[in-house]
């Protein structure tokens, strides 16, 4: 049971441990409490995205895509239309090599992205993990419990700040006046939507239907 209280003193939620003590997000991803194929490369594909090389490599620097993700990456790209120069099916045929470490791998797919993409490939993990966080089954509290864990692994994006629940007010917005916790948990919930919104609209995906259930 996930258990928050409303700081008066920092005007955010804080999220309480058993022993009464806060609990920040970048522990509850390390703890396994979100992890597996709630964040992998696999959701590019579940949300009909094809992920490139760079989404890759930022993926694998971030602890986001395994090894063997990346190999799959590559049997894909061998398997289909696309003609790759030599360099490139060279790298995509060292990616199949299962005995390669990390590193190795890290090393292959940097020769294959475009490395000046990379802030690009951000705003496309931020779409794909914060779309899984909201759509998943939950309270409230489970959603922005979801979306704190994203916000940690992905480094502590600005843009995500808005709707972090552990975050200080920086503007009079934030915490709108005689609202409940239930009504500011929503606001903040509100927020996320609108940024994946727009975060679907920078990468080139037309806007969802506005009657769409989340």
């Amino acid at each position: 049971m996930i258990a928050y209280a409303w700081d008066e003193t920092s005007d955010c939620f804080v999220r309480l441990s058993l022993c009464g003590l806060t609990m920040r997000a970048g522990d509850r991803r390390a703890a396994g409490q979100w992890t597996g194929a709630d964040m992998s490369l696999g959701l590019f594909h579940r949300y009909g995205l094809v992920p490139t090389w760079v989404d890759v490599m930022f993926g694998l620097k971030v602890g986001l895509v395994a090894e063997k993700e990346a190999s799959d990456e590559a049997v894909r790209a061998l398997e289909g239309d696309g003609k790759q120069g030599e360099d490139d099916e060279r790298a995509l045929l060292e990616l199949c090599w299962p005995d390669l470490n990390r590193d190795e791998v890290i090393g292959r797919v940097e020769t294959l992205a475009d490395v000046h993409a990379v802030g690009l490939a951000e705003e496309r993990w931020e779409y794909v993990l914060c779309k899984a966080a909201l759509d998943r089954r939950g309270s409230d509290e489970e959603l922005l419990d979801a979306l704190a864990d994203v916000y940690a692994t992905l480094g502590y994006p600005a843009d995500m700040r808005p709707f972090i629940y552990y975050i200080p007010a920086e503007s009079a917005d934030r915490s709108p006046a005689g609202l409940s916790v239930s009504q500011r948990r929503r606001a903040l919930l509100d927020r996320a939507r609108c940024f994946l919104q727009g975060r679907r609209l920078t990468i080139g995906f037309p806007p969802e239907d506005a009657a769409v259930e989340w």
